[in-house]
């Protein structure tokens, strides 16, 4: 780093204030507005010696380490790294061996999974290009396979907008969630939140050592430990409370448990990932929040529709290989609701032949649109199993990173691209 370039001690406090001052609504577009900020100079003319020696003792430090071009830390990414890949191969160990295990002792049926998604209002980035989503709602649902869909936990949050972000969360919340965003309410109290989510995953059981582990897809898993942050913050608990693993990973395995004809080259991961996308389940009724089935009565965009659409999706591939007898409204929406299905019924019967040889299959990596492209109107959708029997050499050998989605010391922020 130049001289030109270091950062003095000052830069630092500049940091601090700004976070300080975001807190009370006040938002600065750049640190030359900062600079520039008359309260900023004088808090910082009014410090003491020793606070003033540690803000350039800050700096010193940061000055004598290694730097990437947008400034950060070469070593802190070097830890973050590490931590990342043991908490993936951690995530991929516990549910190999999970699955693996409640397979055999005939568990699998029985076994309760965690689903989570959260919907956010706007977003902020600090000076470090960390990415931070303000959370609007989440919803988490227990699952099973013999019981469907057991328990549900959702809130919306009802928090004031911030100055500078109104027109963000107005459009986010048009195109993605549509929960109203001035809200005359009370704010949530995010310490009451996690009494809730906790109650919620321990049924009450003060003395449970260890949560049982939350899924979410891809798409979440750097949004979902922003609110795991805000709630374990709250409550004065530590960051890694919970544990946040793959969806996709978790639904791969158990379509390459439960099939002896999985073949030995498939991608779960990127597998679960395309019956997921699908959205089998996007156009069934009554399934969200009172707030948005009253609003829709579609709930597809809700939280709480989401992580019951994953189970039901779930349901739809395993009950049948288990002989498990599938509920309407628990496994699968009610027969008399109308509902879409986008992709057809999953059926994952490994090892069949395709009978009819004119289909064209595509490559694992064609989108979900030739996934759900692949039937003509004179006959139903081909099968999972037909795509994966005409695919099975072009799969990709090794299943898709999960990254950044480990340990809450770093699970809760991200990097925007």
């Amino acid at each position: 780093m130049s001289k030109k370039n270091q950062r003095n001690g000052f830069y630092y406090f500049m940091l601090d204030f700004k976070k300080r001052e975001e807190k009370n609504g006040n938002k600065f577009a750049s640190l030359t507005e900062i600079q520039a900020n008359a309260k900023c100079s004088k808090e910082w003319q009014e410090l003491s010696a020793d606070q003033k020696k540690m803000y350039n003792g800050r700096a010193k430090k940061n000055t004598q380490e290694k730097k990437t071009g947008l400034g950060e830390s070469v070593k802190t990414l070097e830890v973050r790294e590490i931590e990342n890949q043991k908490y993936e191969t951690n995530m991929r160990e516990y549910i190999d061996t999970t699955i693996r295990q409640d397979i055999y002792t005939n568990r699998i049926k029985i076994i309760s999974f965690y689903f989570i998604h959260v919907h956010w209002y706007y977003t902020k980035t600090d000076m470090e290009n960390v990415v931070d989503y303000i959370p609007a709602e989440f919803a988490v649902v227990e699952f099973s396979l013999s019981e469907g869909v057991k328990r549900c936990c959702h809130e919306i949050i009802k928090l004031k907008i911030e100055i500078g972000y109104a027109r963000e969360a107005m459009e986010h919340s048009d195109e993605v969630h549509k929960i109203e965003i001035f809200q005359d309410d009370e704010e949530t109290n995010y310490k009451d939140v996690y009494k809730k989510f906790y109650d919620f995953m321990t049924l009450g059981d003060k003395s449970m050592k260890k949560l049982p582990p939350l899924y979410t897809t891809n798409k979440m898993k750097t949004v979902v430990p922003c609110f795991f942050q805000r709630i374990t913050d709250a409550a004065g608990v530590p960051a890694d409370t919970f544990d946040l693993y793959s969806l996709e990973y978790l639904f791969g395995t158990l379509m390459m448990e439960l099939n002896e004809g999985f073949p030995e080259t498939g991608n779960r991961t990127l597998l679960a990932e395309a019956e997921l996308n699908k959205g089998a389940f996007d156009y069934v009724q009554n399934i969200g929040c009172a707030y948005h089935n009253k609003l829709f009565d579609i709930g597809n965009l809700c939280c709480q529709a989401i992580v019951t659409q994953w189970a039901y999706t779930l349901c739809d591939a395993f009950c049948p290989i288990l002989n498990i007898k599938m509920i309407e409204g628990i496994h699968c929406p009610d027969k008399d609701v109308n509902r879409k299905r986008a992709g057809g019924s999953l059926t994952i019967t490994y090892g069949q032949t395709d009978p009819n040889p004119s289909i064209i299959v595509p490559s694992a990596s064609s989108s979900v649109s030739n996934y759900k492209a692949m039937g003509s109107s004179s006959r139903a959708p081909i099968s999972l199993s037909q795509v994966l029997v005409g695919v099975e050499a072009n799969l990709v050998p090794n299943d898709e990173d999960f990254p950044e989605i480990g340990s809450s010391k770093f699970k809760s922020r991200s990097k925007k691209n």
